[in-house]
């Protein structure tokens, strides 16, 4: 019978990558008929096939069962045979690594100047076939005001409208350095006014009247001032002598009928469209008709 001369060395492979081994011509021996042994071979992993008269090839095609104990056997003419094995581990195909992608847009944000915004970058953004939990986020084109705390927050306060909405980037990156971009959009609103109350900018004069004399007197329109709305002002009086009344927006006017109670101190009081208001005083005298003889 035929006889082992030398071991066959452990082979490897790889999933999905080609293979070819030729069995060495050294391996067997035969006293009589060394050149005459016919050679094969079982127990073969997926994907490899032998061919005659010696070699072992294809594509592995799973580490099921890995590493393999391939039985190698030669029979010489006379149909005697022995036996070796040749050991083949088998890897698995290696990971390619691909680009993360979106997976759902950001949806629209909105912020106001001077006040706190924070938003967190939802998980379900982007996704990644090898490593969907590995990604690193960044963010660019942020407003004034605001900055990006890792993993996945943006926060601050906003302190101006200048540009907005505003289109943010968000990137992720995989481990492998490959990245994919979506778009946030934030538009910042002005921050809201807070109403304050008119005031009196300037005294209203002393105003004189007679009693049985038509009288009329425009009230100064710059006699209150408004911070938010100084030509939104309505006025108001009071406290008007006898035969005087007001007509909007600013005059009195009239005939008087008495003098009780000259001086008069009559009321004028402005309104802003908030409902605040501030009030002056307006100082009539009126004297008695002039005595005709």
């Amino acid at each position: 019978a035929p006889s082992v001369a030398n071991a066959i060395p452990p082979q490897s492979a790889t999933v999905g990558s080609g293979f070819s081994y030729l069995i060495p011509a050294n391996t067997f021996t035969d006293t009589e008929t060394p050149a005459s042994l016919t050679l094969s071979v079982s127990s073969l992993p997926a994907g490899l096939s032998f061919t005659a008269p010696a070699t072992i090839s294809g594509t592995p095609s799973t580490t099921i069962g890995s590493p393999f104990t391939i039985t190698v056997k030669a029979t010489d003419p006379g149909s005697l045979t022995t036996s070796t094995t040749l050991v083949l581990t088998v890897s698995p195909a290696p990971i390619v690594n691909t680009a993360p992608t979106v997976a759902n847009a950001i949806p629209p944000q909105s912020a106001t100047v001077g006040s706190g915004f924070s938003y967190l970058i939802p998980a379900n953004t982007f996704t990644d076939t090898e490593t969907p939990a590995s990604l690193t986020l960044s963010v660019s084109s942020l407003p004034a005001g605001l900055s990006f705390t890792a993993p996945a927050t943006i926060s601050g306060t906003p302190s101006t409208t200048v540009g907005s909405p505003f289109t943010i980037t968000v990137k992720a990156t995989d481990p492998g350095s490959l990245t994919a971009s979506t778009t946030l959009v934030i538009t910042v609103s002005p921050a809201p006014i807070v109403n304050t109350a008119p005031s009196v900018a300037n005294a209203i004069p002393p105003q004189s009247a007679t009693v049985g004399s038509g009288f009329s007197y425009l009230i100064p329109a710059n006699t209150f001032t408004d911070s938010e709305t100084p030509a939104s002002l309505t006025l108001s009086v009071s406290s008007l002598p006898a035969g005087l009344s007001f007509t909007a927006p600013a005059t009195i006017s009239g005939t008087p009928s008495t003098t009780v109670g000259s001086p008069f101190t009559i009321t004028v009081k402005a309104t802003d469209p908030g409902s605040l208001t501030a009030s002056t005083t307006l100082v009539i005298t009126v004297s008695p008709a002039p005595i005709v003889n």
